[in-house]
């Protein structure tokens, strides 16, 4: 239960020697922090749908996330391709379960269309596409994990909604990743596969790649790149030495082997028919999990982005490493700790490099990527997966899964509400409430308002104002002499593509100087709450036995309760008679005592 305190101490007020106030302007700190505090800092309570906290100054929606029904659970691996023939981005996925398969969204006029690619090839947990067959369309190849796994193509009849299975391989232990690209220079495209080979490796093949021998996917040969190595779990392909063919990045698994590195192998089937492996990163590698092949820093060579942990119970790592033909690549922290293993690259602010998509937030490659990587929060929680322009604004959306659905964020859209809660912040002296101010930025469309709550316990704060829509005085719903305050920001948008942005908030007030009685006696009157529900409770806590008289005003002045009460030594219970919603004075006279106060009935 919450009360507010009055000390009736204060026999007549002075003005305060100046006017006080605090400013929050930061809310890129800890969520969580209820308090109290004695400065607001960058930390908050709680928050909804609130996005752009890393910048200091312009809080936001949050960037608005799309769902998309799912027909089956356990979704496992997204990317995205031209499946049809009109010029939007599809989506396909594949699905990680018994009951799965592979499976495609169109990205039509009216929405998203389900087309089920495959049903029947379950436990399917990668996909990528490719043009297999040459006929000019984009086909689908997934994998299959499990003790006996396997690798099938779905040729596209060019519409994207009808299907054929061709088997590539079968009996395979365990495959984790794949990706597709002319692996042999022949114009073709060949299939790069990572296996997480039971322990122990010494005769299970790896890490392979599958030939397509007649350019068109009816025949297929497996060579290997490594046998008897760790478990990968994850690879890419790319042209790492910039020597005109296709590389191939891995990552090591940690769980039965202590080689837990990053490896790139160099593809040297023109010169030697084979390949050779190097050690790109060893150091605080733990339990890799995904690596992409990008140029971050516009030198011909390739960088290798992965995710990992640096001990067993340390956070997940996201870093960045730079080409070395010869020796260990040199390490660049992205961030040292990210909610989830996935991320994918793209330029998400269209200045021409590679940024980095994560959960819940991106980071900003600023064109110098061994420098620091600024991190901007969505605010959204979506393990991104897959990164495409599906709605052709020049800016990427991120696609990932969430409660079974796969989901997309679009950052250039906005939520329509969104709420952000303040610590309850202590006053450093005993307050003569004065006003709520603030700074932003609001259209036709959009708007910032305030709910505000004072008390002077801060376990029990009591309910919250009604709505405050312009910045003004917080007289008629913080009680002088509390000094705990906190706020709830509500942004609201009716155009999906505009925000509100919130600058700053503040309180302002006055220090009171105050007399006690000639006695030094000290009386105290408490409110339940403050706005409170009718009939108002008082307590009145009293040093000694004696009389008082209590008396509560409408705010016109017309006395609508009043009573005199022998109140006893310590607290009393003073109930009011029922009163109409609206702002009230509460007067208690106890001698030469006359201490006052205001209050809202709000039911």
């Amino acid at each position: 239960m919450s009360r507010t305190i009055l000390h009736a101490v204060l026999l007549l007020f002075s003005a305060a020697s100046m006017s006080n106030t605090s400013v929050q302007t930061d809310w890129s700190g800890i969520e969580g922090v209820i308090g109290p505090v004695d400065d607001w800092g960058a930390d908050f309570h709680t928050i909804d749908q609130c996005g752009n906290l890393s910048s200091p100054g312009n809080l936001t929606l949050a960037a608005l996330r799309y769902s998309i029904e799912n027909p089956v659970f356990s979704l496992s691996e997204i990317c995205s391709s031209y499946l049809d023939s009109d010029d939007r981005i599809d989506i396909i996925y594949a699905s990680d379960s018994y009951q799965g398969g592979v499976y495609c969204f169109l990205n039509t006029l009216e929405g998203w269309e389900l087309v089920v690619v495959s049903d029947d090839f379950v436990y399917c947990n990668w996909v990528d596409t490719g043009d297999i067959d040459l006929d000019g369309d984009m086909d689908i190849i997934g994998c299959s994990r499990g003790s006996i796994g396997g690798v099938t193509w779905f040729e596209n009849d060019g519409s994207g909604q009808y299907w054929s299975n061709h088997e590539v391989w079968s009996g395979l232990d365990s495959p984790t990743s794949l990706q597709v690209d002319d692996i042999d220079g022949d114009d073709d495209i060949d299939i790069v596969l990572s296996l997480y080979t039971s322990y122990p490796y010494t005769d299970s093949l790896t890490l392979c790649w599958f030939e397509n021998l007649d350019g068109f996917g009816e025949e297929w040969r497996v060579d290997t790149l490594d046998f008897g190595m760790a478990a990968y779990r994850s690879v890419c392909i790319g042209d790492i030495d910039s020597d005109g063919d296709q590389d191939v990045a891995v990552v090591s698994d940690e769980s039965y082997s202590t080689e837990q590195y990053v490896y790139w192998y160099e593809n040297e089937l023109s010169i030697s028919n084979g390949w050779t492996r190097h050690i790109a990163d060893t150091t605080n590698v733990y339990a890799p999990y995904r690596i992409r092949l990008e140029n971050l820093d516009q030198t011909p060579e390739l960088e290798i982005v992965y995710t990992c942990r640096t001990g067993g119970n340390d956070p997940t790592a996201l870093r960045w490493i730079e080409f070395s033909p010869t020796e260990i690549w040199q390490r660049y922290a992205i961030a040292d700790s990210v909610l989830v293993w996935t991320f994918e690259l793209a330029d998400m602010d269209n200045d021409g490099d590679q940024d980095i998509a994560s959960c819940p937030e991106w980071f900003e490659n600023t064109g110098e990527p061994s420098s620091e990587w600024p991190v901007h929060h969505f605010h959204q929680y979506l393990p991104v997966q897959e990164t495409a322009d599906t709605d052709l604004d020049g800016f990427p959306e991120l696609f990932g899964h969430f409660n079974y659905d796969m989901g997309y964020i679009d950052l250039q859209e906005y939520a329509g509400s969104a709420t952000l809660t303040s610590s309850i912040l202590l006053l450093p002296e005993v307050p003569y409430w004065d006003s709520i101010f603030w700074t932003g930025e609001t259209s036709s469309e959009t708007s910032i308002s305030f709910q505000v709550r004072s008390n002077d316990c801060p376990y029990g704060m009591g309910l919250w104002s009604p709505i405050i829509t312009e910045p003004g005085s917080v007289r008629d719903f913080c009680a002088d002499g509390d000094r705990y305050i906190q706020y709830t920001v509500i942004l609201e948008t009716e155009n999906s593509f505009e925000t509100p942005i919130l600058n700053e908030v503040g309180f302002s007030w006055y220090q009171y100087q105050g007399q006690q009685s000639s006695e030094g006696v000290e009386f105290s009157l408490y409110l339940e709450s403050n706005p409170a529900y009718s009939p108002v409770q008082f307590k009145v806590c009293s040093p000694v036995q004696q009389s008082a008289e209590i008396a509560v005003f409408s705010v016109e002045g017309r006395i609508v309760y009043q009573n005199n009460e022998l109140l006893d030594e310590g607290t009393n219970l003073i109930s009011t008679c029922k009163l109409q919603p609206g702002i009230y004075f509460c007067r208690m006279i106890v001698g030469e005592i006359n201490a006052s106060r205001r209050f809202v009935v709000i039911q």
